[in-house]
């Protein structure tokens, strides 16, 4: 026959005082020692968060900015440009003409149309064998 009050006393009542004295350690040192570290982080993760929206929002500003200029320039017939969609098959020439911002990577990338100025002559300059 199991002997119940040994049991509960021997045991059980032990393991639960140990696990109330671990909760209450634990509480204490959150309250007294990490959450002020915690309120810092969380201040800090909340200015970071803050810093990447607005900055998500300068660039999907900038990307808007840019699709409008581009369209501006397929629909204000640049020779450079034509002369770009004069050599692509219907196919692509729709695909660039429904996405008119990758018109002015692709130009500029190939030499059609240069755009920055002053970056452009410093990145010449840098490649400037003579």
């Amino acid at each position: 026959m199991v002997n119940y009050p040994y049991l509960i006393g021997s045991f059980i009542v032990p393991a639960l005082v140990a696990g109330l004295v671990s909760f209450l350690a634990v509480g204490w040192v959150y309250v007294n020692r990490m959450k002020p570290v915690m309120e810092v982080a969380d201040k800090a993760i909340k200015t970071g968060m803050s810093a990447m929206g607005s900055k998500s929002g300068q660039v999907r500003l900038e990307k808007s900015i840019e699709k409008a200029v581009a369209g501006d320039l397929m629909t204000a017939q640049v020779p450079e440009l034509e002369l770009l969609l004069g050599l692509l098959s219907p196919d692509t020439r729709e695909l660039v003409q429904n996405n008119p911002e990758a018109v002015l990577a692709i130009a500029q990338r190939l030499g059609l149309l240069k755009l920055g100025g002053q970056q452009q002559q410093a990145d010449d300059e840098v490649y400037d064998v003579g």
